[in-house]
């Protein structure tokens, strides 16, 4: 599997509740990390996401902050996630009682409240079912760092990354200045571009960022391109403006692109007076990796001003880019699965693509519901309790009376002998878990755009 992926998919679940609250969510993986692993990505996707919306209910500024490196221990490499938050810490005898069955930190702890407890425990015998270790370190008043290690297990072959394709060259020693006020995000910009191999150079301030460039243009080494990162308050907004305009009156800098990267809800009109000969794009933010390498080449390579923000998402983009989107419009789907975040990320990405979506927990809602509505495509998870997905397709079968309605297996059984028994039972696709966000739409696409109901993989 690809770790990338994983970590944009867990993006994809978290991002949006955070900024509802106003907070951020930010993903840094360290250099040198390799991306192709072989494990249960799955797993791996649940620990981190559980942790990172565990994490969230404490913090009411700030955001919460994702780092992945390796580590050696006795000749063995290992991978280590660190989840950090901005919230209110915790005292240290607390520490020892966070993965207990049932313990709930807000009965002792006033800086932490609520919660139950029981995903943390689960999260400690997921770790060590995978032969890691988890635990987590804070102070009242200065936050908490929840962390785990797994074996790192290199993958055989290299999985495809959309993010490198026959245009990896356009950014490969590109010197790329990225100016954010805060250090983290600093941090988390500065590791995605260098995957890309390309130089990054960080400031917080427009100020350090005008002496970086009037500097490098003087060495000789000027820079390609410079990231412009801002926040939700207005004052940010209009210093980047301002900052924008203040850089292309630079001698010798009016031609150097500038990619603003600004919270999503960010409003067009707050742009309507900026020069936009000098601003060549603008994203919006979370992060995900496919999306941002496409932008960073748009920008070194613009054919115009673009936008990438809530009217035109990121994903609506890339969907017209590579499939026709009238596919997907005013189409329905059901979405069968007992957890609840693969539901919330299978709906944010059917949503995104125009579709009408439903979503239930178990075989027998789903049965339920099937009996009153009619759907386009059902999305069936295969291992829920009770009713697993086996079972719930062969009621779903009886109840039907000519036109066969396409159904599509969600699953972490990956192999070829799980793909061809998912087949052989009658569904129509076969998708593993965590899942991409294109393949599914690529899969969908063979379902829907086609007027046979033949099986597709």
């Amino acid at each position: 599997f690809n770790l990338m992926t994983v970590l944009d998919a867990i993006l994809a679940a978290c991002s949006i509740p955070a900024e509802e609250r106003g907070l951020q969510v930010a993903v840094s993986v360290a250099p040198g990390v390799p991306t192709a692993l072989r494990g249960d990505s799955l797993r791996i996707y649940e620990i981190v996401l559980e942790l990172v919306t565990n994490a969230l209910k404490f913090v009411h500024q700030g955001g919460v902050f994702i780092t992945v490196d390796t580590g050696e221990e006795a000749g063995s490499r290992f991978l280590r996630f660190e989840i950090r938050d901005t919230g209110g810490g915790m005292e240290e005898e607390q520490i020892a009682q966070l993965f207990q069955p049932f313990h709930q930190v807000g009965k002792q702890n006033p800086h932490r409240s609520g919660g139950t407890g029981l995903g943390l425990s689960i999260c400690k015998r997921l770790v060590e079912k995978m032969n890691g270790s988890i635990g987590a370190n804070s102070a009242v008043g200065n936050g908490s760092i929840f962390w785990f290690t797994i074996p790192l297990c290199l993958a055989e072959q290299e999985p495809a990354e959309e993010y490198q394709p026959q245009f990896h060259g356009h950014l490969h020693n590109r010197r790329i200045l990225i100016i954010d006020q805060d250090e983290t995000n600093r941090q988390a910009l500065a590791s995605m571009v260098t995957r890309f191999h390309a130089f990054t150079e960080t400031k917080s301030t427009t100020a350090e960022a005008f002496i970086a460039l009037q500097a490098a243009r003087s060495n000789g080494f000027p820079f390609d391109l410079i990231l412009l990162s801002v926040g939700p308050q207005n004052a940010q907004i209009l210093e980047s403006l301002i900052a924008v305009n203040q850089i292309r009156a630079l001698d010798g800098l009016a031609q150097t692109p500038v990619l603003l990267i600004a919270p999503e809800e960010m409003d067009r009109e707050q742009l309507a007076n900026i020069d936009r000969e000098g601003m060549l794009g603008v994203h919006s933010k979370p992060l995900y990796t496919p999306q941002f390498f496409r932008s960073l080449v748009d920008a070194l390579n613009p054919p115009s001003f673009q936008w990438l923000g809530q009217n035109e998402s990121k994903s609506q983009v890339r969907i017209k880019q590579q499939i026709p989107i009238s596919i997907f419009q005013k189409r329905s789907a059901l979405v069968v699965d007992d957890d609840f975040a693969n539901r919330q990320v299978t709906n944010d990405f059917l949503s995104v693509a125009g579709m009408s979506v439903d979503c239930v927990s178990n075989g027998e809602t789903a049965l339920a519901v099937l009996d009153k509505k009619s759907y386009d495509v059902v999305l069936l998870d295969l291992t829920m309790p009770g009713m697993d997905g086996f079972i719930t397709l062969r009621k779903i079968r009886e109840l039907e009376s000519g036109t066969v309605l396409p159904v599509m297996a969600l699953t972490a059984r990956s192999s070829p002998e799980d793909r061809d028994e998912v087949l052989a039972n009658g569904f129509n696709a076969h998708l593993t878990k965590p899942v991409d966000q294109f393949v599914l739409y690529s899969a969908l696409r063979n379902l829907l755009g086609k007027d046979s109901r033949e099986n597709t993989t």
